[in-house]
């Protein structure tokens, strides 16, 4: 009987200790999540910056710089999206701090 008991509260302590594991992504989600953020990225960016940069990064509009020639590191990408340089207004209260980096991100995508 001890031996039973002893069992139970072993399968029903496994039980417990299983379901307060926090909720990890599936292996299948994080290909789901990366396409939801390129495509979050691009709507993005085309909202806010292909009037000056164009689709690909190298329209230049009023002065606006080659995107796909740039070499700036990710976080200049982003102080220059947030606080902006030159003639490009800066973005900070038009879109979250979340939001700028994934543009950011999705600018490295356009260089050559």
């Amino acid at each position: 009987m001890k031996l039973n008991f002893l069992f139970i509260f072993i399968v029903l302590f496994i039980i417990v200790i299983a379901s307060c594991e926090p909720n990890m992504p599936s292996k299948g989600s994080s290909s789901v999540d990366t396409k939801e953020t390129a495509k979050t990225a691009n709507e993005l960016y085309t909202t806010h910056c292909v009037t000056c940069h164009g689709a690909d990064g190298a329209m230049g509009m009023s002065g606006a710089k080659n995107l796909q020639d740039s070499k700036l590191e990710n976080s200049e990408i982003i102080k220059q999206i947030t606080h902006g340089k030159g003639m490009m207004s800066g973005f900070e209260g038009k879109m979250t701090a979340e939001e700028i980096e994934k543009v950011a991100t999705y600018i490295v995508t356009l260089r050559k």
